[in-house]
């Protein structure tokens, strides 16, 4: 059964020193045309509600350092792609070279599909397409998108006819839920061709995703190097690795839990550290044990075994998946979440 994962992270209304802010639907009658009349600094502000149609969906960035953000979280912004496999639209696509300037913030994201088919990226990332690029996605929702081959929500590949070149897109506090890949990568997807691509996902949750062949959540091949911290995989499904398929990987404070099967293979080219993995996986602070999530599925209980369990290491500052504060006791929690005692943050 599908959880609803509410994203309730604070969302600044202030443009960047410098630019300007262009009001959607006020100020421009849709997304895409706001961001053909920003600049550089820009922020794109959504108002509240749920967006369709030509402007809205297959929206591109066009290489521009701006942000584009809801006005109130991904709970009141959607963007309904109203795509199929016969009739394909995703959300957004970033292929100019975009860098980690240009930032995605506070959408939920469905409906977003793909023809099927094999390899090419036409048939690759169902919500979200990302090719030689390097963009901020932050505080978004995706749910029941569908791709053809590869990424059902999001696929990151470094390589594409006009631009080759590294792709290394930073993903944080994320749900992606219930979306489908017809091949591989229910969640997510990423390869690469040796341009250095390193896409980054954090504080995120990967919950009921699903593929036909492998990487129920989360599928990385090739020179991709990917780095999960602070992530949390659960219930995903698959012919092969319900959870993650990777081949090329740094996880660290992450939990890819099946209650029935292992959830990982190919982990022998990974690093893995202070993670949960079931079945176990060599590393330093690695655990197989039970979770002890609550009723939700993801949250902890405060008498989990993954409470102060994470790295030392773990950076001070960065929010969990519901905008709380991480490192609050004498190290982070394991997984997405950080977890509340007694109703008071350690």
């Amino acid at each position: 059964m599908t959880l609803s994962l509410l994203l309730l992270l604070p969302l600044s209304t202030s443009a960047p020193a410098g630019g300007v802010t262009l009001a959607v639907p006020g100020d421009f009658p849709t997304i895409q045309a706001a961001i053909d009349a920003a600049q550089p600094g820009d922020t794109v502000l959504v108002a509240d509600g749920v967006y369709r149609g030509t402007g809205n969906r297959d929206v591109h960035f066009g290489g521009k350092a701006i942000t584009v953000r809801s006005e109130n979280g991904p709970q009141h912004c959607t963007i309904d792609c109203e795509g199929t496999p016969t009739v394909p639209f995703r959300g957004f696509v970033f292929d100019a070279a975009e860098t980690r300037d240009s930032v995605l913030e506070g959408f939920t994201i469905t409906g977003g599909a793909t023809l099927p088919g094999a390899i090419a990226d036409i048939f690759n990332g169902g919500g979200i397409l990302i090719q030689a690029a390097s963009p901020t996605i932050r505080n978004c929702h995706f749910v029941e998108n569908q791709a053809g081959c590869w990424g059902g929500a999001v696929y990151v590949g470094d390589s594409h006819d006009f631009a080759p070149g590294p792709a290394s897109p930073l993903i944080e506090n994320c749900t992606f839920e219930a979306n489908l890949a017809d091949d591989e990568g229910g969640g997510f997807f990423t390869w690469g061709f040796g341009h250095g691509s390193q896409p980054t996902i954090r504080n995120s949750v990967f919950l009921g995703n699903g593929a036909a062949t492998g990487g129920g959540a989360v599928t990385s091949f090739g020179g991709t190097e990917l780095v999960l911290d602070h992530v949390t995989m659960i219930g995903n499904s698959a012919l092969i690795a319900p959870n993650a398929w990777i081949g090329q990987a740094t996880v660290t404070n992450s939990i890819l839990w099946n209650e029935d099967e292992a959830g990982l293979v190919e982990w022998s080219t990974n690093t893995f550290s202070y993670s949960l993995v079931k079945g176990g996986v060599p590393g330093i602070g690695n655990l197989d044990v039970d979770p002890l999530f609550k009723p939700d599925g993801y949250h902890l209980r405060p008498i989990s075994p993954l409470v102060d369990a994470g790295s030392p290491a773990s950076v001070a500052g960065q929010l969990d998946i519901d905008g709380q504060p991480r490192r609050i006791g004498r190290r982070s929690d394991i997984g997405a979440d950080e977890a509340i005692l007694r109703g008071i943050r350690r």
